[in-house]
């Protein structure tokens, strides 16, 4: 593929019907949400993911400086363990946990933008992406999950074992 060839245009929202009206030929999106929205209004699309090349991948990443996590490790540890505890929470509490979600987005007048009904959506596939993961414990992903085709993660990788589970 020509790169060269390809018009990049930044987009300024998450509307995926752009595609399905012919604004644009493809968008990036994420598999919990665009697909879903489309999904639920019933409009054709194509998907393609990563993992239908055998590229395989965890549900999220956690970013920190590295001089913070140097200098202050258990504070950049306790974080990890707060936000592995609020997953969990939402694991064995989805509906208090969309309904949380769903109230705060309405507070801060973000309501239209992450309705209750799309938080669902997005949940019911984030969720089973965690229940099914292959490295167990939520947030779990060995080195040895990782493939040649997924070399960055070896590169980038700072811990060789599991974290503890959250408490």
């Amino acid at each position: 593929m020509d790169v060269s060839k390809v018009e990049m245009v930044k987009m300024t929202n998450y509307d995926p019907t752009v595609v399905v009206r012919e604004q644009v030929d493809a968008i990036v999106g994420y598999a919990s949400n665009q697909p879903q929205t489309l999904t639920a209004q019933d409009l054709p699309f194509s998907e393609f993911l990563p993992s239908d090349l055998g590229v395989e991948g965890t549900y999220n990443v956690m970013e920190v400086n590295s001089r913070f996590l140097d200098e202050h490790r258990e504070v950049a540890a306790d974080f990890m363990r707060a936000s592995l505890k609020a997953l969990q929470f939402c694991l064995d509490e989805a509906d208090e946990c969309i309904d949380m979600l769903a109230a705060l987005a309405e507070e801060n007048g973000q309501g239209a933008a992450f309705p209750r009904d799309q938080l669902a959506r997005t949940w019911e596939v984030e969720s089973a992406w965690v229940r099914e993961s292959a490295g167990g414990n939520p947030g779990v992903q060995t080195e040895d999950m990782c493939s040649p085709s997924t070399r960055s993660c070896r590169s980038t990788a700072t811990s060789r074992t599991s974290p503890p589970s959250p408490t």
